[in-house]
């Protein structure tokens, strides 16, 4: 094919070259709809009826789309489709991390034609507090809405899991449910500025996860090595009391946040921080009595953002510590901590609890989403699981999770047994039991054909039958429970 005359004299230098295309709603975003289905945890054999989730995601460079995780959470199946014409394609997550709420998606057929025409969004620049930004939108039909407003603040907030905090901006405008999600974009200057998490409607408000958090995300997944966030690891307290600080023998010209505990596996228990440190600066940062620190880019935040924004997994930063009435210099490794190196798991998507049925025993390892099955759990959850879940570390020697006896399904085999629930595994045929690896292997030999358990709570040791309790496995298994075990 001929060039055609205004091309070639551009490309002479005779004619100024064509403005490239300008991002705009119909040519940057797609429509996610994701079919998810979450596991049973109180019935861990089973999962949930399938549940629609929808969002707007955002073309980012690479022919790749960027939403939140917490769309695409227990997906059995993903689709994008074009706000022009409809179309479809099957998609799956190429790179994803519910700590930080983002995934990045792209069709499953490789042929480049699902997204001609369209237009990728750069990641924007960070912004600050007075910026005007956009809020893109489309109807259900595919129509373009954008909603002008502010940003109001830059501040340290959770985004999915609540116990994880990060760079967050403070959006004030007026928004409309437009297709059913305020999961969109928020565009500044024709640049992703972030994504909404969620909107207040009767004040006007939404957090939004911002262009810094996406590109540091981005750049860890550009390799195909994803590392994620580290953590400081650390539960602390301020030192903003005049007599806790001259009981500590702080100066009055530092700051500093008290420790009170590190936790394990964790960046400050691999340095050797020790309770009653204080930590007086991080990275050359000087942190304030109330655990903030002047940011060059934001003013202040809390000093969990000098660990998941200014630096990566992998690297080193630098502590200043007040310890034993006197400064030190500590160099932290900085780690991830992953929800399986807990010893209770504090999420799980994407995976099944572990469980094992034997004679109408369901034993499971104890999770944060198993406590939070009960209705109206904060009431009603058992108190001593709890315990274990704010205080693992009194739990921890020897094992590797916290076995616990879920509840018993009555039968011929238990009879005697049936109102013993939610008790910890303390035993299993003589052999301690630290994992649920650790129960299906001791119960693989009976003692003198009988299945001895010791558990925390209230009889000391169940006894089952070895061969009525095989009998009765067959008859749960014919009933539909089964698997009878998942140990991975």
């Amino acid at each position: 094919m001929r060039p055609t005359l205004p091309l070639l004299a551009a490309a002479l230098g005779f004619l100024p070259a064509p403005a490239p295309a300008q991002p705009e709603p119909a040519k940057s975003l797609f429509f996610v709809a994701a079919t998810s289905q979450s596991y049973r945890f109180l019935q861990p054999w089973e999962k949930n009826p399938a549940q629609r989730k929808r969002g707007i995601g955002a073309l980012i460079p690479g022919n790749r789309v960027i939403v939140t995780a917490e769309i695409t959470a227990d997906s059995t199946y993903i689709e994008l489709e074009r706000p022009g014409d409809g179309a479809k394609a099957t998609a799956r997550v190429v790179a994803r991390d519910y700590e930080c709420n983002l995934a990045v998606l792209e069709p499953t057929a490789a042929d480049g034609k699902f997204f001609e025409g369209a237009v990728p969004l750069e990641v924007d620049a960070p912004a600050k507090a007075g910026d005007e930004l956009e809020v893109w939108q489309l109807e259900d039909d595919g129509s373009p809405v954008v909603t002008k407003g502010s940003l109001l603040r830059v501040e340290m907030g959770p985004y999915f899991l609540p116990d994880r905090i990060f760079l967050r901006y403070e959006f004030k405008g007026s928004l409309q449910n437009k297709a059913g999600s305020f999961i969109v974009p928020a565009v500044r200057g024709g640049k992703l500025t972030g994504i909404l998490l969620g909107y207040n409607a009767d004040d006007q408000l939404a957090d939004i996860l911002p262009a810094p958090m996406i590109r540091k995300f981005l750049d860890d997944a550009a390799d195909g090595s994803y590392q994620g966030f580290a953590t400081l690891g650390v539960r602390y307290s301020r030192t903003t009391d005049s007599q806790f600080r001259r009981y500590l023998g702080l100066p009055e010209e530092v700051g500093g946040i008290y420790i009170g505990k590190t936790v394990k596996p964790g960046s400050a228990a691999a340095a050797g921080i020790q309770e009653g440190d204080v930590i007086l600066a991080l990275g050359g940062f000087d942190i304030d009595r109330r655990g903030y620190y002047k940011d060059p880019d934001f003013g202040l935040l809390n000093f969990g953002h000098l660990i998941t924004g200014r630096k990566n997994t992998g690297e080193t930063i630098a502590a200043t510590v007040w310890r034993a009435k006197q400064k030190i210099e500590v160099p932290v490794p900085l780690l991830r901590q992953n929800p399986e190196d807990f010893l209770v798991d504090p999420w799980m998507f994407d995976r099944g609890p572990r469980y094992l049925v034997m004679g109408g025993l369901v034993f499971t390892e104890l999770t944060r989403p198993f406590i939070r099955s009960f209705r109206d759990w904060e009431k009603t959850a058992p108190v001593a699981l709890r315990h274990i879940e704010l205080y693992p570390e009194q739990y921890a020697e020897g094992r590797t999770k916290v076995v616990i006896l879920a509840y018993m399904i009555p039968t011929p085999a238990n009879v005697g047994y049936e109102k013993i629930a939610t008790t910890v595994v303390e035993e299993a045929n003589g052999r301690k039991i630290g994992s649920i690896r650790d129960l299906h292997d001791a119960l693989l030999k009976p003692v003198d054909g009988r299945h001895q358990i010791k558990v925390s709570a209230p009889d000391p040791v169940i006894h089952l039958d070895a061969a009525l309790a095989e009998k009765i496995d067959q008859r749960l298994m014919a009933n539909g429970i089964q698997p009878l075990s998942r140990l991975e």
